[in-house]
């Protein structure tokens, strides 16, 4: 198992995070939750993903955005 030292919060975890379980320790009142890994790396990757939408939506002309160019 590892382990990772967050601002507010201890996690624990499995090798690679892939499929295994999460265990988040909350620093302030030692409270802890398990849950799967694949929904924090799902997760973080629906935040990038988002961000680039909307980077790439910024970026782009009205032509571009109409015309799905």
């Amino acid at each position: 198992m590892h382990s990772y030292d967050g601002k507010t919060a201890t996690f624990h975890f499995d090798g690679g995070l892939k499929g295994g379980d999460l265990y988040i320790i909350c620093k302030d009142t030692g409270k802890e939750i398990k849950i799967d890994a694949d929904d924090v790396i799902k997760l973080v990757a629906y935040e990038y993903v988002m961000s680039e939408k909307i980077s790439k939506l910024e970026q782009a002309t009205p032509e571009q955005i109409l015309l799905n160019d």
